[in-house]
């Protein structure tokens, strides 16, 4: 009798796909059991090694971190809407990569003043880029790469350091992450945001309790990215 991608399998692969996509990696099998509620490494083996016999988990290396989601796994999380698009707007493969340059900062904090550039407070990166797999983002195009100052972000696994991959755009819907120029400050920051558009404001809202969120009114506010990633780094940018 055939295996069945169960809704347990499904988060599985999900999980699997959101870490490859934010931090460049597969998720270890502790993560695993916390995240989808397993109550043992042994039980997180089997579902993995029937994942991998179903073909929708591939190795590229020893132990759960040696794993990778195929594209078949990827197209069964479009099939199911666990992720979006639709199979003909899948490209590439696993191994493609696209260079996105890297173009300053982004303050994860209180706003701080930047030169008026919009999101971007300073570049000291030059023509600098990270790798991004092409096939882990819908439709690659106009991104760019900021490295994160602050902590304001850190319940969104957004931490000081971090590179968010950003696609350029100006419109943004409730609960994106974005970059966000507050026009009368002159300042930048990376909030989740938040259109009140009854009372004529835009929430600015933190991931972060030791934060409060900002109002500001709506022609006060301009998106320059919405996050479509995040890479965690293994050093400390300053």
């Amino acid at each position: 009798m055939a295996q069945k991608l169960t809704k347990r399998r499904l988060s599985i692969l999900k999980l699997f796909y959101d870490y490859q996509a934010r931090y460049s990696r597969p998720p270890a099998l502790r993560e695993i059991n916390d995240e989808v509620g397993l109550h043992s490494t042994g039980a997180t083996y089997y579902q993995i090694t029937t994942l991998l016999e179903m073909g929708y988990l591939e190795r590229s290396g020893e132990g759960a971190r040696g794993l990778r989601i195929t594209e078949a796994g990827i197209e069964a999380l479009k099939e199911n809407g666990l992720i979006e698009g639709g199979t003909r707007e899948y490209r590439g493969n696993l191994s493609d990569t696209i260079e996105v340059p890297i173009l300053g900062f982004i303050r994860a904090g209180e706003p701080i003043p930047g030169p008026g550039s919009g999101a971007v407070s300073e570049n000291p990166f030059g023509g600098e880029t990270i790798p991004v797999q092409a096939s882990l983002i819908r439709n690659p195009e106009r991104l760019f790469a900021l490295v994160v100052k602050g902590d304001s972000m850190v319940d969104a696994s957004v931490h000081d350091g971090d590179y968010v991959i950003l696609k350029a755009q100006n419109t943004a819907e409730a609960g994106d992450m974005v970059a966000a120029w507050i026009v009368d400050e002159e300042s930048t920051t990376l909030k989740y945001i938040y259109p009140h558009m009854e009372k004529g404001e835009i929430e600015l809202r933190p991931a972060n309790p030791a934060y409060g969120p900002i109002f500001k009114p709506v022609d006060k506010v301009r998106v320059d990215g919405k996050v479509v990633a995040v890479i965690r780094s293994l050093e400390k940018h300053h």
